[in-house]
């Protein structure tokens, strides 16, 4: 079996609610999807998510990279010999389009084999409780978002911040009298503050029923995340910080956080999170497998991933709740609170060609 055409499409995407948070916010999210043909009649998908702040990417570079790099490696090669993570480790620069490649190499081999992804890499089918995001928007919008999450059954919200300590405060208070004290939350703060402004918001709020707080220092200061984590009442987890299982080994030496979030789009595909998850399992590291603004197609494959990893405590994959046109819209399931992944062949996720306008983008 080889690959006989693969194809690039753009998907702009339209969110109920403003993703927003301390570094920027979008409206219009932009996904590129990848689609694989094999010579026997096989179809499979992957999708990038770039985000330019945290790994560089646009949407136009992600194009850019599959159309001049990807695709000529992939085009005649055999799924199954193909090394994906070799791929990533060699384009490492590039990780939401490697993640793009992964995935729908890994979609395209449970296709072959008819098992679903977490069967391959070894995971248990169980669901898994995810939070919802409220983003960095006017009090009364994010106030709207909450009740709404909690209306479709979300057992966690996880609070944007980065609006200084005393506005922060103000918020988390808010969405806690609107959610009750059974709802867990978690903090993000992307980077906004420095040691000092982090203790002083922990020690402004009731932290009876926080999970973590995310990110709360800039990301090339891991000495300053590792004073936050030693004064901290709630555990420290880095995001922005750890893209790659490089970060991984730099955040183990520095004793800089007992959590990390690993996302696809930052780290290259599911080869290169397998390795990231090995490497926090021995430091007795747990970790989460969060996202981006995402197709439900990039959503399953995470967690599928979470499905198989050994240092799991959470997931964060509700990246594509609020999108209203997504082409990738039935998986996984959701109920409860918790995601539960298809179980039909790799990755589980049918697309809507159509939604794509009927052709594939064209890239210099």
């Amino acid at each position: 079996m080889k690959i006989a055409r693969a194809d690039i499409f753009k998907k702009t995407f339209s969110l109920a609610y403003t993703s927003a948070v301390a570094y920027g916010a979008e409206e219009h999210p932009e996904n590129i999807f990848l689609r694989l043909q094999t010579d026997e009649g096989l179809t499979a998908w992957g999708c990038a998510a770039p985000d330019e702040a945290v790994t560089g990417e646009t949407p136009q570079t992600v194009a850019d990279f599959l159309h001049n790099i990807a695709i000529p490696a992939l085009l005649d090669s055999d799924p199954l010999s193909f090394d994906r993570h070799a791929f990533t480790k060699t384009h490492i620069a590039n990780p939401a389009a490697c993640a793009a490649v992964s995935m729908a190499l890994w979609d395209l081999m449970g296709k072959i084999r008819r098992q679903p992804l977490y069967q391959l890499l070894g995971g248990s089918l169980r669901p898994l409780p995810t939070s919802y995001t409220v983003s960095l928007i006017p009090i009364e919008r994010a106030l709207a978002q909450a009740r709404r999450a909690l209306l479709r059954g979300f057992k966690i919200l996880k609070i944007k911040l980065g609006e200084g300590v005393e506005k922060d405060a103000g918020r988390i208070d808010a969405i806690r009298r609107l959610a009750g004290s059974a709802i867990l939350f978690r903090l993000d703060a992307n980077q906004a503050y420095n040691p000092s402004e982090t203790l002083d918001l922990l020690n402004h709020i009731d932290c009876a029923g926080i999970q973590f707080i995310e990110q709360p220092s800039p990301r090339g200061d891991i000495n300053a995340m590792r004073r936050i984590a030693a004064a901290s009442p709630v555990p420290v987890m880095a995001d922005e910080s750890v893209l790659n299982s490089a970060d991984i080994r730099r955040v183990i030496a520095a004793q800089a956080a007992p959590l990390i979030n690993i996302k696809l789009m930052k780290c290259g595909g599911i080869g290169e999170a397998l390795a990231m998850d090995a490497l926090c399992a021995e430091a007795g590291i747990g970790t989460m497998v969060g996202c981006m603004d995402e197709s439900a197609l990039a959503i399953s494959a995470g967690l599928h991933l979470a499905l198989s990893m050994k240092s799991l405590r959470f997931i964060d994959l509700d990246g594509h709740f609020d999108i209203t046109n997504d082409p990738a819209a039935d998986s996984p399931h959701f109920a409860d609170g918790c995601l539960v992944p298809s179980s039909a062949p790799g990755i589980g996720a049918s697309l809507l060609e159509s939604a794509f306008g009927g052709h594939s983008i064209q890239t210099p």
